[in-house]
């Protein structure tokens, strides 16, 4: 395949992404420039050790933490953009755009019902509520919950939330949606429930997925592995 073809299908990629922590006179090196792209539409899963990097990957990629060193790419339709060349409120606009994210905890507002908790996104870019209900209803029962639309965290189950997080991550139709260790609060049933819906949803709606798991079961499910050792990609 051409380069051209590579890039062309590409929708995110990480230049010579480096990233250190200072602790007092020492600079603890995480992220060693890391090379790494992303193919619209593919599941990709990054594997390691604790403390390997691979949530710090995962961050800098989704935008929430900035390298020290290296550029994240975004190739959208309207060509390729450098992400941290934009303000940071830019940068919160555009991740609210084109990326979702499901956490190891759902992170939904306690006070707010499932439904209010996936309008959340919209809300936030300005978007009419009575505009957004007929979206914001169907991803709830495209994810199993069509009879849980008023109900608030406290009266879900964890892995109920979890997929109440996955359609408010996917409530702006991102071209990316990260997931950090999602599963790592759920039951087996649960996990394998929510990785499957997850990439029902990769393949019906064709939004790339990354996630990082130290569960391999997950990681052979996806498209592609990375594996990431003392914050180098040994495998991918």
């Amino acid at each position: 395949m051409s380069e051209d073809r590579v890039r062309k299908n590409t929708i995110l990629e990480a230049r010579g992404v480096q990233k250190a922590f200072r602790k007092g006179k020492l600079e603890i090196p995480v992220l060693k420039k890391i090379d790494l792209s992303v193919a619209r539409g593919e599941s990709v899963a990054i594997v390691g050790a604790s403390g390997a990097g691979k949530s710090t990957l995962l961050h800098i990629l989704g935008t929430l933490d900035e390298p020290t060193g290296g550029k994240v790419v975004f190739h959208g339709g309207d060509g390729a953009r450098e992400v941290f060349s934009i303000s940071e409120e830019e940068r919160a606009v555009f991740r609210n755009r084109h990326m979702g994210f499901v956490f190891q905890f759902h992170h939904l507002l306690p006070e707010f019902t499932a439904l209010e908790n996936v309008l959340m996104p919209g809300l936030i870019a300005g978007r009419q509520e009575r505009d957004m209900l007929p979206e914001a209803e169907r991803l709830l029962g495209e994810v199993g919950l069509s009879h849980r639309l008023n109900h608030k965290p406290s009266e879900l189950s964890g892995g109920e939330c979890q997929r109440a997080a996955v359609a408010r991550a996917l409530f702006m139709r991102p071209d990316i949606l990260f997931g950090d260790e999602l599963t790592g609060n759920l039951d087996s049933a649960n996990s394998d429930s929510l990785i499957s819906l997850l990439l029902e949803l990769n393949r019906r709606h064709g939004v790339s997925l990354v996630v990082v798991t130290h569960d391999h079961d997950i990681a052979k499910k996806m498209s592609r592995t990375v594996e990431i050792r003392d914050g180098q990609i040994i495998h991918h």
